[in-house]
């Protein structure tokens, strides 16, 4: 009696390390892998979103409302129409993604191992985007879609002759565009930015804002150095090489769980069954319950998180659904791809345990059945055997007694 109420609570332990113990090795696998959030951040539309918002609110209408000729509307027009120009001529959306995804690889490289944590910003990308040569682009593209260069005609030979008799060409009234005039304002655009000194926007850009150590694989240190006071770099380095310590403890104490689990278990069945086959049947059992468990609360709590994302957050009231939007974008479309990408990541967060889960389940129901195979073919040979040695017997036994 004293014997069985022990193998049940050793039992009870190595079930309960066991769930544990899977549950958060098979989590923490999820939580510290960048796939986790990359899959769901593009396939709902959160590039394309940024993107939008980006092309529609990048520019600020302060400077182009402070011109007296320009009404407030039509200023809002301008902002829109350069901010399209420029978005045209730098692949904003490829930026964002690169950067976006790039970061969470070093992240989750630092949260997995011994390398330093770096930052990424995509300096080349802009630079090459904000360039001299792009630069031009951009400014004409904006010129062109404000003025509306491409619905006019080409000049006749006549409207030439006038055009050449005036000292100076308003661009903004023209009435039809000579054949080389696009070549001449590129040249008179690159003559201004010569003249003022662009070499590349968003060098000068950083070098202002004292940005300029950015690049591709920044080291934190640098960043922090940067960012606060000279007495504060030492304490917030220190924190974060306490925080990386931390996370590499987080990811030895599943498996120290799972060990335990394992050694209650195999306790649990030295404590009763004696035979190897009964041994491996018992051992099966315990995985199954295990996996089965952790599958059924991972699956649970997956759907409770979807749910109270649903439904407890309240999206009406988020920034977005407040601020009155003026370039187009609903609230309701900011709402789903903030909701779907959430529920993606919660997805793929739980992927790994039911996955985890279920396969341990599925090779426990395997074992178990194989053995059960096994007493089953050893009983029926056991059964062939014993009748073959009655026969042989009983033929025996006649034989003898016919000579006698």
């Amino acid at each position: 009696m004293c014997k069985s109420l022990i193998r049940i609570n050793l039992a009870i332990i190595s079930i309960l390390l066991g769930i544990v113990g899977l549950t958060a090795l098979s989590l923490r696998i999820s939580l510290f892998n960048s796939q986790t959030y990359k899959e769901p951040i593009e396939k709902h539309g959160f590039y394309s979103l940024v993107t939008d918002l980006t092309s529609k609110n990048v520019f600020s209408n302060d400077a182009i409302e402070g011109n007296a000729l320009i009404n407030k509307q039509e200023a809002q027009e301008l902002s829109k129409l350069f901010a399209l120009s420029v978005i045209d001529n730098v692949d904003i959306e490829d930026i964002l993604k690169t950067t976006i995804e790039s970061n969470l690889d070093y992240i989750f490289t630092w949260t997995n191992s011994n390398e330093d944590l770096y930052i990424y910003f995509p300096k080349e990308k802009l630079m090459e985007g904000f360039g001299e040569e792009n630069l031009v682009n951009i400014v004409y593209s904006g010129l062109s879609s404000i003025l509306n260069f491409d619905t006019l005609p080409t000049c006749t030979e006549d409207q030439i002759k006038e055009l050449e008799n005036q000292e100076t060409i308003d661009i903004f009234n023209l009435e039809c565009l000579p054949e080389d005039f696009k070549k001449a304002v590129d040249q008179e655009i690159q003559n201004l930015v010569d003249e003022l000194g662009f070499n590349n926007l968003m060098e000068e850009f950083l070098e202002d804002q004292g940005l300029e150590y950015l690049h591709e694989k920044t080291p934190v240190s640098e960043v922090i150095e940067g960012l606060v006071d000279e007495e504060s770099v030492p304490t917030t380095l220190e924190k974060i090489d306490t925080a990386q310590k931390v996370l590499k403890i987080s990811k030895i104490i599943p498996w120290i769980l799972i060990c335990l689990s394992i050694f209650f278990g195999l306790l649990t069945i030295f404590l009763g069954k004696k035979e190897f086959k009964q041994f491996v049947k018992s051992f099966t059992k315990l995985t199954f319950v295990v996996g089965f468990i952790t599958a059924a609360v991972s699956l649970i709590s997956k759907i409770l998180l979807s749910s109270l994302l649903e439904t407890r957050i309240p999206w009406d009231k988020t920034p977005w659904a407040t601020a009155e939007f003026d370039f187009g974008i609903a609230p309701a479309q900011v709402t789903d791809v903030f909701q779907n990408v959430l529920t993606g990541i919660i997805d793929n967060i739980f992927h790994t345990p039911i996955f985890l889960a279920s396969t341990i389940c599925v090779v426990s129901i395997i074992i178990y059945l194989v053995t059960r195979l096994i007493d089953y073919v050893v009983g029926i040979k056991q059964v062939s055997f014993q009748s073959v040695k009655q026969t042989i017997d009983q033929n025996s036994n006649t034989n003898n007694h016919n000579q006698n």
